[in-house]
């Protein structure tokens, strides 16, 4: 079967073709619907694999195949699981309880091996990132016998047309350093798992009088978060309760009312009583007031962290299923690579020409804001600190949105509105605080007023200031305390 493979494509032409290893099935069909614009042909060698024969429009010849992700997995070359500390490890085909799952893996290895054999180049198309490095890695050293070092490196951060082109047409050297971190985080795991699991077993085992076995795993994580959980839990338990009171007033002013809280805390109940009868009914007067103007700025761009917590913030999506929909809106072009620890998006992604794409393939809801950035001779976004040498912060492309389920809308109207948020100006708040004195008893009330929305009314209905409006104030004036 594989040999008839490669008789085909390369029988009309003596030239070669060029193998490219993806990280995910449907990312290695959107590099082959961009870069086959000669020739796309779907194939699949073996049931559930599936690979991509191409011809690009200055007639390159590729072959496009895809992992499922991590292929190959660390095993310990010691067979006795009693035995620890365990050093000697290899990487071999992932194992999986599931046979469908495991028999695939098997077959997609199988495919990419055979195909290699012909390939006159090897792309690495993974992920730029530390495990996308490391799953291109060990299918070119193991199932492509040592063609890490001779194959080159396609890096994009998004699915677009543009910069899939332009990444092919600029290949660059793979990074062995890449690859060795990720090689270097898995063992690390692996060497720490297994080992202290293994103790932690025996140890189980030894002081069980029944004799029944109990598998028992910790992790390099998994051990320090249950650590943290179990010291919470005993904080807990071993807390003891303080009550304490706050007492809140409500005052009247020409008609206007609004409500202080009692500026001490209250730790006795017995003086709530005594203060409701000395303030109760009585007039206070102004002793104190503080105002000034706060300018709020922009948010940073996102980075996957704070997509997570805002996605569960806005709508109570889990982190865990905001990166599987982010993941999903990656592969569909519609963002950037989501898994980025940078709040930085440079020039170089053209921010004018996203704005653009975004009046142009979608609905009105962005178009007065789009129009005013357009306006503006130069477009500078509000940028944060954190910084990701792989990939810039999460951005929206621009291209016009597939049919979308109700969660990948909500995902992606928070990335549209939080990039273009980026370029507003800063928002301007004016707080108020003003202390009254009621027979010796200071009572605070806080104000809170927008002044100028900037970015604000771009970034809503995400972010919105709660504002709380006070009567205009003199110091010394009277307020009627109402109860």
């Amino acid at each position: 079967m594989f040999l008839s493979l490669q008789e085909e494509f390369q029988g009309a032409s003596a030239e070669q073709y060029k193998l490219v290893i993806c990280e995910k099935p449907l990312a290695a069909k959107r590099i082959s619907e961009v870069l086959g614009t000669r020739k796309l042909i779907k194939k699949e060698p073996l049931p559930g694999v599936v690979i991509f024969e191409i011809v690009s429009k200055s007639d390159q010849r590729f072959i496009v195949c895809s992992a499922l992700g991590h292929l190959y997995n660390l095993f310990p070359l010691e067979k006795n699981r009693k035995k620890y500390p365990i050093y000697d490890v290899k990487w071999s085909p992932r194992h999986s309880i599931i046979a469908r799952e495991r028999r695939r893996i098997l077959q997609t290895l199988m495919v990419i091996s055979n195909i290699s054999k012909g390939a006159s180049e090897f792309i690495h198309a993974c992920d730029y990132d530390l495990e996308g490095e490391l799953i291109g890695y060990n299918i070119l050293q193991y199932a492509c016998k040592n063609k890490y070092k001779v194959s080159k490196r396609a890096k994009f951060s998004s699915l677009t047309d543009t910069e899939l082109n332009r990444s092919f047409d600029n290949l660059q050297r793979t990074n062995i350093r890449i690859a060795d971190a990720g090689i270097a985080r898995h063992l690390i795991d692996f060497i720490f798992g297994i080992n202290l699991s293994r103790a932690l077993v025996n140890c189980v085992n030894v002081s069980n009088q029944i004799n029944q076995f109990h598998n028992l795993t910790i992790g390099r994580v998994q051990g320090p978060t249950l650590g943290f959980i179990v010291n919470k839990e005993v904080n807990i338990r071993n807390h003891i309760p303080d009550p304490f009171w706050y007492i809140t007033g409500k005052f009247e002013k020409s008609g206007s009312f609004f409500k202080a809280n009692l500026e001490k805390v209250i730790h006795k109940f017995s003086d709530i009583e005594k203060i409701l009868s000395e303030c109760k009914n009585e007039t206070g007067i102004i002793k104190q007031i503080a105002q000034y103007e706060k300018e709020i700025n922009p948010p940073t761009p996102f980075n996957i962290t704070n997509l997570q917590k805002e996605a569960y913030r806005i709508f109570k999506i889990t982190p865990a299923t905001t990166l599987s929909i982010a993941e999903s809106l990656y592969l569909a072009a519609l963002i950037s690579y989501p898994r980025t620890s940078s709040q930085k998006n440079p020039p170089s992604i053209g921010y004018k020409q996203i704005i653009k794409q975004l009046s142009m393939n979608y609905d009105k809801k962005y178009e007065n804001v789009i129009n005013d950035l357009l306006k503006r001779k130069y477009l500078v976004p509000y940028q944060g600190k954190e910084e990701d040498p792989a990939h810039p912060a999460i951005y929206p492309t621009g291209v016009k949105k597939k049919k979308l389920n109700v969660f990948q809308q909500k995902i992606l109207d928070l990335i549209i509105r939080r990039f273009l948020s980026t370029f507003g100006n800063n928002a301007i708040t004016k707080y108020t605080e003003v202390i009254i004195d009621v027979n010796g008893h200071d009572f605070i009330s806080k104000g809170n007023t927008i002044v100028k929305n900037g970015w604000i009314s771009i970034y809503k209905p995400y972010f919105i200031i709660n504002e709380s409006i006070l009567p205009e104030f003199s110091r010394g004036e009277f307020v009627k305390v109402d109860k």
